[in-house]
């Protein structure tokens, strides 16, 4: 009995250090950024679920997302992106020709790489947190809610950001409207992704993983290869528009290395769509809605799912699981 008392909790604490899910820190320091609205920084969030943290910030877009773990700490190499994860927006207003972003314009109401103001250019503007005066973002749980605002002619361009966080990736919903008083034309709403099989932070990355555009699907492959500890084995994204529940192919594509996609996306010719191509990739997929009326909506979904490849348990787990084991096995013999 007294082996009983004593190996019997060594075992179940082995058992539970080899199969439990990555622990849960708080993830705050995790989720930084160095961009600021009005002067302003950004407030990003943490969303823990389904043992991963997704850096959730007012405009929608994350500059870190851990899906094998939820770090206390910014652990770069722990990251599934190698850049933002970026929803982005161009439309044209009373025959100008509106571009988001930094200068010279990436087109995205993201901040660039996590940095500067969102300074709609051709307007003077910047995009506003949240104009209904709350808090930045709300996170319930596994989803968070932001809300930002663009003065457009006589009110404004707003944007309601929904991301729920699954145990197989993330979703964000995306619903525009249109209160400037006027018609906008041309509205071509897109995500800039990037998953990297290998951590962004691995020397290896270059031949880890391969990128692939196929109708409104773009796939990324991890590589189990020398050099590419494969944190994410397959990754893939697609979106919808409204409450369509198939996916809606994008009307454009852009695709390419890190260093490249941004620079194409300000422009209409297309980056190696079609193609796939090893080491660290990005993507975007678009869609032209074509005109929002005044007092108008428009709604677009977008899934970014991933499979995590499995890692061996730690060692430490497995001792401890052995020494469990040992335990029931002199346990074994007491009894006989």
């Amino acid at each position: 009995m007294r082996y009983n008392k004593l190996l019997l909790p060594i075992l179940l604490t082995g058992l539970a250090a080899l199969f439990a899910s990555p622990a849960a820190a708080d993830g705050v320091s995790a989720c930084v950024s160095a961009a600021t609205s009005g002067g302003s920084p950004i407030t990003v969030a943490p969303i823990d679920a389904s043992g991963q943290t997704y850096c959730q910030s007012a405009f929608g877009w994350s500059n870190r997302w851990f899906p094998t773990s939820q770090p206390s700490s910014d652990v770069a190499s722990q990251d599934v992106f190698s850049g933002d994860d970026a929803l982005g927006l161009t439309f044209t207003f009373r025959g100008t020709s509106i571009k988001t972003g930094n200068v010279p314009a990436y087109n995205i109401f993201s901040p660039f790489l996590d940095a500067g103001t969102l300074n709609a250019t051709s307007l003077g503007t910047n995009w506003n947190v949240d104009p209904s005066g709350g808090n930045d973002i709300v996170v319930t749980g596994n989803v968070g809610t932001s809300e930002i605002s663009l003065p457009l002619g006589n009110d404004s361009l707003i944007a309601d950001i929904t991301t729920t966080v699954l145990s197989g990736g993330i979703t964000e919903a995306v619903t525009f409207t249109n209160h400037s008083g006027f018609s906008l034309t041309n509205f071509s709403p897109f995500d800039y992704y990037n998953f990297h099989p290998d951590g962004s932070a691995s020397a290896g990355a270059a031949a880890c993983g391969t990128t692939s555009f196929a109708g409104d699907v773009v796939t990324t492959t991890g590589s189990s290869g020398a050099g590419c500890s494969e944190i994410v084995a397959d990754g893939t994204m697609w979106g919808q528009i409204g409450a369509d529940t198939s996916p809606d192919a994008p009307t454009t594509c852009s695709l390419g290395f890190v260093a490249n996609v941004l620079s194409a996306l300000q422009t209409t010719t297309p980056l190696g769509c079609g193609t796939a191509f090893s080491g660290d990739g990005a993507a975007a997929l678009g869609w032209d809605l074509g005109t929002i009326p005044n007092d108008g909506t428009a709604t677009l979904t977008i899934h970014k799912d991933f499979d995590v490849a499995q890692s061996a348990p730690e060692p430490a787990s497995l001792a401890l699981l052995g020494v469990g084991l040992l335990g029931v096995g002199l346990l074994c013999r007491r009894r006989a």
